[in-house]
């Protein structure tokens, strides 16, 4: 069965590892990582926020890093930014790895 998964995934662009539970939770930074995230999964993301993100997608391509997208999707103040791009992983539309630091030259992918 997860092969048949993993075969879906793979074909839609998507990667796909099986873990077990106690491989989730393993480091304090991920459950730190989580925790900020889903507290801001209520920020409002307004219509300028998506026409940002398109427009940094358009001049960086898909690839960009966290520092230089929060940068992007609030020009005047970098939390704010940084907020609204929590809440945009949250609604997948920005993919980044939560089990690392999060530092500016983070990697993310936007969707």
């Amino acid at each position: 069965m997860l092969g048949l998964v993993r075969e879906f995934c793979h074909d839609h662009g998507m990667r796909f590892r099986v873990m077990f539970k106690h491989e989730i939770w393993e480091s304090t930074t991920h459950r730190q990582n989580v925790a900020l995230f889903c507290s801001r999964r209520f920020a409002t993301v307004r219509p300028e926020h998506l026409e940002r993100l398109e427009r940094h997608a358009a001049e960086v391509g898909n690839d960009a890093t966290y520092g230089s997208l929060a940068a992007a999707l609030e020009p005047a103040c970098a939390r704010s930014g940084e907020a609204v791009l929590q809440a945009l992983t949250v609604a997948r539309r920005v993919e980044i790895d939560l089990t690392r630091y999060l530092l500016d030259a983070t990697p993310v992918t936007i969707h």
